[in-house]
């Protein structure tokens, strides 16, 4: 554990910001420290080839953090991914003390932070930080083409949290189950058409590759 002395919290209180970025970071971010190595960094992916999550990352998750934190986050380009990123100590620092652990997420089974939980606001957005990172979007099946969120994850902590979460904003969500054609992580989906249609309407998304996924399966003929 780094020594508290030297560390300072970069928020004075929970907000719905924060709340969001929490799902950002749980559903494709990661926070990282290796003391000996002085290394404190919190990194946010996308998928290089897609100029929507793109879009996303850069004109949205980077401005978010820096107007929740007043920091400026840096852009990183490789070849499969961008990031967007922070080498800051104090940065992790704070994400810890509201809540989000640093390490491997699947080894700390991580899990939605008890005060997002308790406010239906916190959760919806933290819920939406969520898909529009980890999410997908697609119709349901060939008998019902209305368009539908789906989730997947390793993290049984991030599988009862989304559960949790869909049951206090009144989203009807599947069992979790692994597809039996493939090997991927346990997938879930929001159940019904109006559910689906009632978190586009009240909760929304800000990555324009789900945005425009869900007008054209939404406009399509039933």
């Amino acid at each position: 554990m780094q020594n508290s002395a030297h560390k300072k919290i970069l928020l004075c209180d929970k907000s719905k910001e924060l709340a969001e970025i929490m799902g950002i970071i749980m559903g494709d971010g990661s926070v990282y420290v290796h003391p000996t190595k002085r290394v404190y960094q919190v990194h946010i992916a996308s998928n290089y080839r897609s100029k929507d999550e793109e879009d996303y990352l850069l004109n949205y998750v980077k401005p978010l953090f820096e107007k929740t934190f007043n920091i400026t986050m840096c852009i990183k380009r490789a070849k499969k991914c961008n990031y967007v990123w922070k080498q800051n100590k104090d940065l992790v620092y704070t994400l810890n003390r509201f809540g989000m652990p640093s390490g491997n997420k699947i080894e700390n089974n991580i899990k939605i932070p008890k005060w997002i939980l308790a406010n239906k606001e916190y959760s919806s957005l933290w819920l939406r930080g969520m898909f529009d990172t980890d999410g997908y979007l697609y119709p349901r099946n060939k008998a019902h083409r209305f368009p539908t969120m789906f989730f997947y994850s390793s993290v049984p902590g991030i599988r009862r949290s989304i559960t949790k979460v869909c049951n206090i904003i009144g989203l009807r969500l599947s069992k979790w189950r692994i597809r039996k054609h493939d090997h991927s992580a346990p997938e879930a989906r929001i159940s019904t058409r109006e559910d689906n249609f009632k978190f586009f309407k009240e909760i929304g998304f800000k990555n324009p590759k789900h945005t425009k996924r869900w007008h054209i399966f939404a406009e399509k003929p039933r």
